[in-house]
């Protein structure tokens, strides 16, 4: 009974800080991705899929769902995330439970994960996901032990699902199926040798439309650091950033201090894991898979031009992190263990209440903009917007009557801006990529326009910031 108490408590917790304003933020531009292929029909959400996204069908006919639903609202666009989110508070719990008996402590950490509370508000499909392979972890634990057909099956199921959700859950059930090859033994083994030939056929309606998404082209990804380890690990362990000093540590000038909270939590982070290895056999399973995904995701991202290595793709599987960071706090003793997993927990506390009051983690406030353009805008005035990606989140807030076009720097030499109307408005979105040198507003003033009105948000990354200029003649 007190397990299940830490459950509820854990749950309310995970809810309060999924759920809390859920619709206030502006949709940012993955989001509006998500919005432009859950609206369409069910009968075209394949081609749209491949041409503007590069990810499988059932997070976005789970949140076309919730549209039809709840409505047409940001709410409702982040609902299947967020449910899903808390949901695998519960699953992570059960894990827990199979891995030493720390299912309440996961639970915990789970909750205030800052990566995990941040990508559950996400309209994305990684935390949906990461609840499938969390839960299809919790069935494979099961299977090693006990050989049931029946659990097997449902490991399949839950695997389908989540490879249905987003491609780079079949790094995860690889590792689980290659795990399963070295522990099972005799006929048990020969049956499991077969599980790819059964996801295979599962998988086979969805293939011919992941090989179309695979040959569309889309930007190329410069390869990533080595060091990008250590912020896969340091944000798994505190969430996508501190913007904060947690502690003042002795001799370290200030200028210092941030890195020596970086290195200290990847420290802590990295002796959890290792704690976890005695931790026993379950344990070292979990391990395998973890580690196993992420050095595989980096390797493949590392020679490829691949993308795939982001570190908000990490919290697929971040429950699993949790359960060995429990399980590594368990092994030292109480109090050495109670004051890792409080650090964890007060700086992942901090980390997720930044996420949701902090101004600056609202990344893009494209619905300021365009209510800002509507209360200054005309119904004549055309609106020239620098990135094709953020194009959809545009649309969703932009009146129906107002022309928009697309336009970056690379498309800038070929403008003819002497055949616009008299009033137009630029809209940088995410320009440190898309137009840089501000070529677009260059060619505008090179042909007599002047800018009068701006507005703009999120200077603090330029990567997030949209501007809004107005130009006339």
């Amino acid at each position: 009974m007190r397990h299940l108490a830490w459950l509820a408590v854990a749950l309310l917790l995970g809810a309060a800080l999924r759920f809390h304003d859920l619709g206030g933020p502006s949709l940012w531009m993955d989001e509006g991705f998500t919005w432009m292929v859950a609206s369409q029909p069910v009968s075209e959400m394949p081609e749209v899929a491949t041409r503007f996204e590069k990810h499988p069908p059932l997070h976005y006919l789970a949140v076309r769902a919730a549209l039809l639903a709840g409505g047409r609202d940001e709410f409702w666009l982040r609902f299947p995330a967020a449910l899903a989110g808390t949901l695998t508070i519960i699953a992570i719990w059960a894990l827990g439970m199979r891995v030493g008996g720390v299912g309440p402590l996961a639970a915990l950490f789970l909750a205030v994960s800052g990566l995990h509370v941040l990508m559950s508000r996400d309209a994305r499909g990684y935390g949906m996901a990461g609840l499938f392979i969390t839960v299809a972890c919790v069935l494979w634990l099961r299977v090693l032990e006990r050989r049931e057909p029946r659990v097997a099956a449902a490991w399949l199921v839950c695997g389908v699902l989540a490879a249905y959700t987003h491609y780079l859950a079949f790094f995860a059930l690889g590792w689980m199926w290659l795990v399963g090859v070295f522990v099972l033994t005799g006929p048990d083994r020969m049956k499991w040798l077969g599980v790819p030939g059964l996801v295979a056929l599962v998988y086979a309606p969805w293939a011919p439309i992941m090989l179309r998404q695979a040959q569309t082209p889309s930007p190329g990804h410069p390869p990533p650091a080595w060091d990008a380890f250590l912020e896969i690990l340091f944000t798994q362990a505190a969430g996508f950033t501190l913007n904060f000093t947690p502690w003042r540590l002795p001799v370290i000038p200030p200028s210092l201090q941030p890195l020596a909270a970086w290195l200290t939590l990847i420290v802590l982070a990295a002796g959890a894991l290792i704690l976890a290895w005695p931790a026993g056999e379950s344990a070292r399973r979990v391990l395998a898979v973890f580690v196993g995904t992420v050095v595989s995701v980096f390797l493949v991202a590392r020679f490829t031009s691949l993308g795939i290595h982001e570190t908000k793709y990490m919290v697929l599987v971040s429950p699993l992190f949790w359960t060995l960071v429990a399980a590594g706090c368990s092994v030292p003793g109480h109090r050495v263990g109670w004051a890792l997993a409080g650090l964890f927990l007060a700086v992942n506390l901090t980390s997720s209440l930044n996420a949701i009051t902090q101004p600056e983690w609202s990344r893009q406030d494209f619905r300021g903009a365009i209510r800002y353009l509507a209360e200054h805008g005309r119904g004549d005035d055309l609106l020239l917007v620098t990135s094709d990606w953020a194009m959809p989140a545009v649309s969703y807030y932009l009146p129906q009557r107002m022309r928009i076009a697309s336009l970056n720097a690379g498309q800038a030499a070929g403008f003819g801006a002497t055949g616009l109307s008299s009033r137009v408005w630029l809209m940088r979105a995410s320009a440190s990529l898309s137009d840089p040198a501000d070529e677009v507003g260059r060619r505008l003033r090179e042909a007599g326009w002047r800018p009068t009105r701006e507005w703009r948000t999120y200077r603090r990354n330029p990567d997030f910031a949209v501007d809004l200029k107005l130009y006339v003649r």
